[in-house]
């Protein structure tokens, strides 16, 4: 499956020079960003589930839960 990507002139050149000094092919960078965002973003909403999770069994905060398991 491919997807077709456009981008402005300005986001263009950053991501040329950002492969230039990674001596990486900007197709190669790209795939590395996204796949770095998305990553973060899968983090994100595992972290709001766990949040929910321990909202549920009474913990209110990070210390709280430090408190339980030291």
């Amino acid at each position: 499956m491919g997807i077709e990507l456009k981008i402005n002139n300005k986001l263009a050149k950053k991501v040329t020079a950002v492969s230039e000094q990674l001596n990486i092919d900007t197709n190669e960078l790209i795939i590395k960003a996204i796949k770095k965002f998305l990553h973060t973003q899968e983090m994100s909403v595992f972290r709001k589930q766990l949040k929910g999770i321990a909202k549920k069994n009474g913990f209110q905060s990070e210390e709280d839960i430090y408190k339980a398991i030291s």
